[in-house]
């Protein structure tokens, strides 16, 4: 299994994001994992991940052996260069010992200006992203999301010209 105990995370265009992640093998042999850190981000942003073997861009892999019921932790630092946006970090991994057990988790983090519509997912309960991927069909300017846990008493939410706070109990969409 793979955790983050690191939230969602708003920030300025010039200063780098930190996310970690803890690596659990929950089998019951050694396992060896290959790991690889992708983006979907504005052009621009750069990124790496760090193992137990060192520091690696995004696009490439490396192994990670933990033996059954160790961890091992990930660390990813994203940057976004000075560049407004939107970012999607995905960290993988895939078991060498069975190819079939693989899983990823995702890091979101925004810039707090630069991106019109802002959607905040207070609910914990996925209704945040129901709405994000709804957006993709009907709006044409920039968007992005984070999780509630990423506004603070001191956030400044001045730079969005739109936040929609997805704190419901119902499924929320928006339609064409």
């Amino acid at each position: 299994t793979i955790t983050s105990t690191s939230p969602d995370v708003m920030g300025d265009n010039t200063t780098p994001v930190q996310f970690s992640t803890i690596l659990r093998n929950e089998g019951l042999l050694n396992d060896v994992y290959n790991i690889n850190l992708s983006i979907s981000a504005p052009a621009g942003w750069i990124g790496e991940y760090t193992t137990v073997n060192g520091t690696f861009p995004f696009g490439t892999m490396d192994s990670v052996q933990v033996a059954a019921g160790d961890s091992t932790q990930i660390s990813v630092s994203i940057n976004p260069s000075s560049i407004n946006g939107f970012g999607l970090t995905t960290l993988e991994y895939t078991s060498k010992n069975d190819p079939g057990t693989s899983g990823n988790i995702i890091f979101r983090n925004i810039t707090d200006a630069g991106v019109e519509l802002l959607v905040v997912d207070a609910s914990n309960e996925g209704y945040g992203d129901l709405i994000f991927n709804s957006l993709e069909s009907i709006y044409s300017g920039t968007f992005g999301i984070i999780s509630r846990d990423a506004i603070t008493a001191i956030t400044d939410l001045t730079g969005f010209e739109i936040v929609a706070w997805s704190a419901g109990i119902t499924t929320p969409v928006f339609t064409t």
